[in-house]
């Protein structure tokens, strides 16, 4: 119902209250996910918990607008329980396109450590295979990572 509410009311109310219906449910890969119809215009913590576990679920579904969201709320996400590992997810689910890689280099950069190894390997293959992109100190920060794993193996 709330769906139907939301084709024809557009504010953040219902929107909130969609997200906080789905954070009653338990959340599957298989099911009719969605976020970027749900976003909000101010901070709000389960639409950041709802982030979270989108990026962990279908990372195809972090767009444009929710890097906007997410780094310019970043400050009060690393304040909450588990945000960090929220904006890790979210810096994750970047790597998937160049473009967001050039976009959002900078906030990427900040969570490259913690990358999973899979997601870090493929940064370094998209910097390698663009030298002329402007990714900044995120190049300097991944070949790092990259090359610290490397001499563990």
């Amino acid at each position: 119902m709330l769906r139907e509410i939301a084709v024809l009311i557009h504010n953040d109310r219902i929107r909130l209250q969609q997200v906080a219906l789905l954070q009653s449910f338990v959340l599957r890969k298989d099911m009719e996910l969605t976020l970027d119809p749900l976003l909000i215009k101010s901070f709000e913590p389960l639409m950041v918990r709802y982030i979270g576990e989108i990026a962990r679920l279908n990372r195809e579904l972090i767009k444009d607008r929710t890097f906007r969201y997410v780094t310019f709320y970043e400050r009060r996400i690393l304040e909450m329980a588990g945000g960090e590992d929220i904006l890790v997810r979210v810096a994750s689910a970047a790597v998937r396109k160049k473009r967001y890689v050039v976009t959002h280099a900078g906030f990427i950069s900040k969570y490259v450590r913690k990358l999973p190894k899979e997601r870090v390997q493929r940064l370094y293959h998209i910097i390698q295979e663009n030298p002329y992109e402007p990714f900044g100190d995120l190049a300097d920060e991944v070949k790092i990572v990259y090359l610290m794993e490397q001499y563990k193996n």
